[in-house]
C-alpha cells in the first residue's frame, strides 16, 4: 500500500518535470521583474494569499474555476505574458488533476470490490 503511494508520487513528480504550469510561469516572471508578492497583489487588488495559491497551482483555495482564471489572465496581462498561452497552461493542469482523480477513484472502487 504504501509502495503504491510513493509510486504515485513518484509518477506526479515525473508528470510535473514534463509539464510547465501556469504558476510555474507567473512566478518565474514575477521574479524575473523583481516583483514581490505583494506588489503584485496590490495591483491586481487581491491578497498575497491568492497570489501565492496561483502560483502553486492551489486553485482549489480559490473562490473558484472562473475566479482562478480571471485572476490568472490579470496576472498574465499585469506581467506582459500572453493570457491564451498562460489559460491554457491553467487548462492543462486542470484536465490532468482530473485525470488523476478519476484514476484514483477507480483505484478506490476496485479495491473494495476485492
Amino acid at each position: 500500500m504504501q509502495t503504491e503511494q510513493v509510486a504515485d508520487d513518484i509518477a506526479e513528480a515525473t508528470v510535473a518535470e514534463k509539464y510547465l504550469t501556469a504558476g510555474d510561469t507567473l512566478r518565474e516572471e514575477r521574479l524575473r521583474q523583481n516583483l514581490s508578492e505583494k506588489e503584485v497583489a496590490d495591483r491586481l487588488h487581491i491578497t498575497m494569499h491568492y497570489v501565492k495559491a496561483l502560483e502553486s497551482n492551489n486553485y482549489e483555495k480559490l473562490p473558484g474555476a472562473v475566479f482562478a482564471k480571471g485572476y490568472i489572465k490579470s496576472y498574465a496581462l499585469l506581467l506582459k505574458l500572453d493570457e491564451d498561452n498562460i489559460i491554457g497552461q491553467y487548462d492543462d493542469f486542470r484536465d490532468r488533476q482530473l485525470e488523476r482523480e478519476k484514476e484514483k477513484t477507480l483505484i478506490q472502487v476496485r479495491r473494495r470490490r476485492d
